[in-house]
């Protein structure tokens, strides 16, 4: 008996820990398209920014749908239906009824179940387009009316926040929010310096010279939040504070450090001396996986890497930049370059492999990326130029976009060139297999199908490094 006993117990406490990480999903989306779908998304860490799918399911012929699935932890993530969206916060164990007319979803859209008073919340929070209105960069052309405007949409937001009745939300989901409301507006007040009307050679916009006391909503910043280290609005923020530090020589200076060191391996040390704990580990992360493409092969780089791997506590960080560093260096110098299978504007499907015999040029770019818009003209030219050479192929890639907006922006804007469409999934493998995750992103592939560079800078000496590969 008191064996039986002790099974059962076994059995009722297995049950609820695997109980733990499920959440389930039903509801019913009326005057939904006969092709939609219904998808919850997210990220799957805050370096790469790659998007997991956790349900991608069809509605059935009423609109109905229902959906089991593990979740580690409570998190964001996104609702699809169709073209039409909206935040999301899941924790493990909840178990939410969502309902919405299609035809006026952000108006409709609704929450039943264990969960709904987050999700609730934040579909009212996007009726009110706090984030968009914040970005309205042109709406003040002195900066210091600027910084008022944006504290009013703060204020704003904030009050909408506490006009809830914050005891029913998840003590998760009130920290995601301290984070939110702490660190969201930070953004759209540096950004205000960034003039998008110009650009240089090189497809960069020009930066605005403001007053000094314009960025002291910059060195306010809380430097040690380490309950918020991981938060994307927070992580963002640190990253605007360093860019502003690293233009104060008196900050550099104090670090004592080699003259001949490059500018980059200056911002390590500076983020080194700047943090601590979870923050630390954090930044000198994201500092390793946005430079190992680029630096990884530089004298300094080595010196670096043995740093971080003696600074970092966190094992999880210091595996992922090992696995990074393995992948870029399978894109090095005479490497294969990775085959893809991406259709034309005409429907046809379209190899890499298929251009093998020629030197291919790639430009990884969407309609949504202003930088990616602004270097169209630079490839224009290179089509141009390179136009009677069938050995040279210049080859447009479109990624994470709709395949309508990229057929429309073809279209009207005329541009010439070879184009190929990846939908979603086929971005993902794109982005994994040859390594980047900010656009535009430039590959360059000799006639024997490896690898020159796979991650080439645009500038004046590209043309004669094409030329100089389809001479040879």
């Amino acid at each position: 008996m008191t064996n039986q006993i002790l099974i059962l117990l076994y059995l009722f406490a297995f049950c609820n820990f695997f109980s733990i990480g499920q959440i389930h999903i039903s509801g019913h989306i009326t005057n939904a398209p006969d092709s939609g779908r219904f998808r919850i998304v997210f990220y799957n860490n805050h370096f790469e920014f790659k998007e997991l799918t956790a349900v991608d399911l069809p509605l059935n012929n009423k609109g109905k749908y229902s959906a089991r699935f593990e979740w580690e932890k409570p998190q964001e993530a996104t609702l699809n239906v169709g073209d039409e969206y909206s935040d999301l916060f899941l924790s493990p164990g909840d178990s939410l009824h969502i309902t919405a007319n299609y035809e006026d979803f952000d108006a409709t859209l609704q929450y039943k179940g264990k969960g709904e008073e987050n999700n609730n919340y934040l579909a009212a929070q996007i009726q009110h387009f706090f984030d968009k209105r914040a970005y309205r960069h042109s709406k003040n052309q002195d900066p210091f009316e600027y910084l008022a405007y944006v504290d009013s949409i703060k204020n704003a937001n904030i009050d909408f926040y506490y006009s809830f009745d914050t005891t029913l939300l998840t003590p998760g989901f009130k920290l995601h929010m301290q984070h939110y409301l702490n660190y969201r507006f930070i953004d759209p007040r540096w950004m205000f310096k960034v003039d998008f009307s110009q650009f240089d050679e090189n497809g960069n916009p020009f930066y605005k010279k403001l007053p000094a006391k314009y960025y002291q909503f910059i060195w306010e910043l809380d430097l040690n939040d380490q309950k918020a280290f991981d938060d994307s609005r927070y992580s963002n923020a640190l990253q605007r504070y360093i860019y502003e530090a690293m233009q104060k020589e008196d900050l550099l200076d104090s670090l004592n450090l080699n003259e001949d060191l490059p500018f980059y391996a200056k911002r390590y040390y500076f983020i080194k001396s700047a943090f601590s704990g979870k923050i630390l580990d954090f930044q000198l992360t994201k500092f390793m996986h946005h430079y190992i493409p680029t630096k990884y092969e530089n004298k300094h780089w080595v010196a670096l890497m043995k740093d971080y791997k003696s600074t970092c506590q966190n094992q999880d960080y210091l595996a992922f930049i090992d696995n990074k560093f393995k992948r870029i260096k399978q894109l090095t110098y005479g490497k294969k370059a990775p085959d893809f299978l991406l259709e034309s504007l005409d429907g046809d499907t379209v190899s890499l492999t298929s251009f093998k015999g020629k030197v291919v040029f790639i430009d990884f770019w969407a309609t949504w990326c202003s930088p990616c818009i602004s270097a169209i003209p630079k490839m224009e030219v290179l089509v141009e130029q390179f136009k009677h050479e069938k050995e040279i192929i210049i080859l447009f890639i479109n990624v994470e976009d709709s395949k309508s907006k990229w057929k429309k922006y073809l279209e009207e804007n005329e541009i010439k060139g070879l184009h190929l469409y990846a939908n979603k999934q086929k971005s993902k493998e794109l982005f994994e297999k040859f390594s980047f995750s900010g656009i535009p992103h430039y590959v360059l592939i000799g006639k024997d199908g490896k690898i020159i560079d796979a991650n080439v800078e645009f500038n004046g000496a590209l043309k004669k490094r094409i030329k100089a590969l389809y001479s040879n």
